[in-house]
């Protein structure tokens, strides 16, 4: 998966870098706009606030414009990387795979501390049998001698 975030973010950087220049390109066209309108009311030739207003509407436009253009091709891209992110692009059957792994695991792991568990349970009785033939042997020796140490 991150070899796709890789590609996704190495191949759009080009494009935009691309973007950026283009949205210079036209705030440097805004600021000639911007310097001829302050030209023209220096010399009397423009009504300010139309000029001026003119300007920020068609600026505001742009960027709205550019803005919505980006937005769209970023929920694009996310689609599609959220579509090749899971097997036949469901990210429900994923999870219920994962969840599945889970609860086997957990099974799992309850089952052999069950076996270990009752391992140990017969290791401990074996032993007390073990040492219990043991005593019997020895008292019955002792019996055998007479009582005599």
């Amino acid at each position: 998966m991150s070899g796709k975030l890789e590609e996704l973010s190495l191949g759009s950087m080009p494009e935009l870098i691309k973007r950026m220049d283009i949205m210079h390109d036209r705030q440097n066209r805004q600021e000639s706009y911007i310097a001829q309108a302050l030209t023209e009311i220096k010399d009397g030739k423009a009504d300010t606030q139309e000029k001026m207003g003119a300007i920020a509407d068609s600026h505001e436009q742009k960027v709205r414009e550019c803005l919505s253009k980006m937005s769209k091709r970023f929920d694009e891209k996310i689609e599609e990387t959220m579509k090749n992110a899971f097997p036949g692009g469901d990210p429900h059957s994923h999870k219920m795979y994962h969840e599945a792994q889970i609860q086997w695991l957990q099974n799992r792991n309850a089952f052999f501390r069950e076996v270990l568990m009752h391992i140990a349970k017969a290791g401990i009785f074996g032993g007390l049998v073990v040492i219990g033939v043991a005593l019997w042997k020895w008292f019955l020796m002792e019996i055998g001698k007479g009582g005599v140490p």
